[in-house]
């Protein structure tokens, strides 16, 4: 089974001084009927420690280990997928005031970063050194990122719910707007991953208690499905996909205001739209 997803983070944000604040609500949105059957089975979860406000998350295939921004302590991090333990700490470049999203480019070995609030500009870590990269396309309330296997960075948009797609000298800037498709609350999460031949995409919200599931064939952009969330939480950071591990692994905060790192598969049953009829697809 061939699954690549590389997910990107969104954090709900109401005001450009607040990342965490933004609109909640009690609703429990559900795909509709005729939409995609889609369901979540948890492998493991890990409690963090030694974490400030983390953020941004991405799995690095092939290294095996996790990216993660903080943005309460201006780092980021490589976690231990097997257990959230942090390995490595690394110091954010000053310019770079806001960090959020966190994306890994195996092509060029460098870790690409979005800052947000007063500056909103892309940044990559190479070589123990930190460069400047270009203005965000996303350009209202940036968060996650993620990579696909042309090489386009993919990131959603907290408060708009547009969804950009560009490559990583920040050109052939493309946007797609999923308002009518998921919760008004703000976004917080964002993965590509190869879906039956063409791109599949997962959206999360910083208050949503589901995960929203797109088809992108080069063409459209279809709603898939949702599904909820494999644990209950309070706050949601952050998800991303292993190509190696075949899994997911998600970002969020519990009821007792302490971060964890939980795994997950994902099956979904492709439906036609017309019948509840179909056949049973995998990542």
């Amino acid at each position: 089974m061939n699954k690549i997803i590389v997910l990107f983070l969104v954090v709900s944000a109401a005001m450009a001084w607040d990342p965490d604040a933004g609109p909640q609500s009690s609703m429990s949105p559900m795909a509709p009927q005729g939409y995609d059957d889609i369901s979540t089975s948890l492998v493991a979860d890990y409690v963090m420690s030694g974490v400030s406000s983390p953020r941004g998350i991405d799995y690095a295939d092939p290294w095996g280990i996790i990216f993660m921004t903080d943005y309460g302590s201006d780092m980021f991090y490589d976690v231990d997928p097997s257990s959230g333990i942090i390995d490595n700490t690394y110091a954010v470049d000053p310019s770079i005031p806001d960090i959020m999203g966190i994306v890994y480019d195996l092509s060029t070995y460098s870790v690409f970063v979005n800052d947000w609030n007063a500056v909103m500009d892309m940044w990559y870590y190479n070589a123990s050194a930190w460069s400047y990269g270009f203005p965000s396309p996303i350009s209202t309330e940036p968060r996650g990122l993620a990579l696909d296997t042309s090489g386009y960075i993919w990131g959603m948009d907290a408060s708009t719910h547009l969804l950009y797609s560009f490559d990583t000298s920040g050109a052939n800037v493309s946007s797609w707007n999923l308002s009518s498709d998921v919760p008004s609350e703000y976004c917080c999460g964002c993965a590509v991953f190869p879906y039956q031949g063409d791109l599949g995409i997962v959206i999360g919200g910083y208050s949503w208690p589901d995960f929203y599931f797109f088809r992108w064939d080069g063409v459209n952009m279809v709603l898939l499905g949702s599904t909820a969330t494999p644990v209950s939480a309070t706050s949601s950071y952050g998800i991303t996909y292993s190509d190696d591990l075949d899994t997911f692994f998600w970002l969020y905060k519990d009821s007792g205001s302490q971060y964890h790192l939980c795994q997950f598969d994902v099956s979904i049953t492709a439906l036609q739209r017309d019948t509840w009829a179909g056949i049973k697809t995998a990542f």
